[in-house]
């Protein structure tokens, strides 16, 4: 799905002479009356999740003058397919992909490209969809498209807990095609996103923003702590 053509997308980034924002687009966005959720309270907690990770990620990398531009909910650039990325950060030609997940406290491993939680032999399948994988590929593809240099890293899945009384352990969980951290954990993986981005990168993905205002600097949001929501923290993401 390419909104404009390599040719003209060139010309625009060659042209451009405005700042580059450094936030584009709202978190959760894609959320809000979604209806591939099991109900509302799962969007819900999905869309707490999303706030956090945004909370921090503002608060990490939006201190200083100049750095890394953050976008939030970006539609997947591929024919057919309904399914977003919840947070890009472009540093200088650096491109991270981050998901956000919130789960129950509990032990994920992962066998033969199958996860499970503790001790039960039931599959969880929606821990090991390959969304962050396809969202590697059809963005890289993207850009090479347009004929931008970047570096796409390996996708990254932020994951929280849904109680205060414990966190998931992620040691042994491997999802498909990319990495799982957790939360707490997001702060310290930000020191490497310290530059400017390039503007003719943040051009061709913001084309895939959700709702693409661009928020002021520093704009946070709400940040969760304790329970996600509270009554809500029996459900699973």
């Amino acid at each position: 799905m390419l909104l404009h053509s390599p040719r003209a997308m060139a010309i625009l980034s060659r042209g451009a002479s405005a700042p580059v924002p450094r936030v584009i687009g709202r978190a959760g966005a894609g959320l809000e009356g979604a209806d591939w959720a099991v109900n509302e309270a799962v969007a819900a907690i999905g869309q707490e999740g999303e706030l956090r990770t945004a909370a921090l990620l503002h608060r990490a990398l939006l201190s200083s003058e100049r750095g890394p531009t953050v976008m939030h909910d970006l539609m997947l650039p591929k024919d057919g397919l309904k399914a977003n990325i919840d947070h890009v950060v472009v540093s200088g030609r650096d491109v991270w992909l981050l998901d956000t997940k919130v789960w129950r406290p509990g032990f994920y491993w992962t066998l033969f490209g199958h996860t499970r939680s503790g001790l039960s032999l039931k599959k969880i399948g929606h821990m090991d969809k390959k969304t962050a994988w396809l969202a590697y590929q059809s963005i890289g593809e993207l850009l090479r498209a347009y004929r931008v240099r970047a570096k796409v890293h390996r996708p990254v899945l932020v994951v929280w807990s849904s109680s205060r009384y414990g966190t998931p352990n992620l040691t042994w969980y491997k999802p498909f095609g990319a990495r799982a951290i957790a939360g707490e954990s997001l702060a310290r993986f930000c020191r490497r996103m310290r530059q400017p981005a390039a503007q003719d990168i943040v051009s061709v993905l913001a084309r895939l923003v959700v709702d693409r205002s661009f928020a002021p600097t520093g704009a946070a949001g709400p940040v969760m702590d304790g329970d996600i929501g509270s009554a809500r923290t029996r459900l699973m993401l």
